[in-house]
């Protein structure tokens, strides 16, 4: 379902939240984030506590957001706060934020999926990328920390914080429940983990144990068990 609100207090998060208790339902929301930031910065002149606690379904936004943050970083964090909560619904395991800009570093909205399944996440990168190449719009993951433009073709910039966040752990990559392919999906433009994996193991960043003989490169589900994230001193050289 598509929903998109008329400014920032259109849909409440207990709309949202009903909607995604169906086992079959998924949504992609116009997520007003400069009107999030505008309520907060004015305070009582907007009604903000009843307005903020609606919009997110609770009171978790105390604490969270900060008037003294640029306004930007305000943005992003009221963005951030909305994934979070999309990702305490019962079963919604994949949400994937999108920064839309019509030209570089000029915002024009976000737009943000949630699905219990990772299918709907994989055909709506699918539909962002269709988007993607008549050269409209800018994509940029809507990250807090490090927000970056990203093509879906360009995959060792998202290997490196991929290695950074598996770094010492030896993960398994059965196909139920792969969890380095959910975070692929989760953390970043792809639709699966495998372009990154290739560029870390052409820098010996990964080891990999496989049930039978794999080509260098490959991660075919079922032929790979688990990949070790090797700790290195000595960075990237991509």
């Amino acid at each position: 379902m598509f929903i998109d609100p008329f400014g920032a207090t259109g849909a409440p998060f207990s709309a949202v939240r009903e909607i995604l208790t169906s086992g079959c339902s998924e949504v992609l929301i116009n997520v007003d984030a400069d009107g999030i930031a505008r309520i907060f910065r004015a305070k009582d002149q907007a009604n903000y506590e009843e307005l903020l606690t609606a919009i997110y379904g609770d009171r978790s936004w105390v604490g969270e957001l900060n008037d003294k943050e640029q306004f930007a970083m305000l943005c992003r964090k009221a963005l951030n706060l909305y994934t979070t909560k999309l990702k305490s619904v019962a079963g919604v395991r994949y949400v994937f934020s999108f920064e839309m800009q019509k030209q570089v570093g000029a915002l024009n909205y976000f737009l943000v999926f949630a699905s219990k399944h990772p299918l709907g996440l994989v055909k709506m990168k699918e539909a962002m990328k269709r988007i993607d190449q008549d050269g409209s719009y800018r994509f940029a993951d809507a990250n807090v920390s490090q927000p970056l433009l990203f093509r879906f073709d360009d995959p060792e910039q998202y290997a490196r914080l991929m290695h950074r966040h598996f770094e010492g752990r030896r993960v398994s990559y059965e196909p139920v429940e792969n969890e380095i392919n959910d975070y692929a999906l989760n953390q970043t433009p792809f639709l699966n983990a495998k372009a990154m994996l290739a560029a870390l193991e052409r820098q010996k960043l990964i080891s990999v144990t496989s049930r039978t003989s794999r080509r260098k490169g490959t991660f075919k589900e079922g032929v790979v068990k688990e990949i070790e994230f090797i700790r290195s001193a000595d960075g990237f050289q991509f």
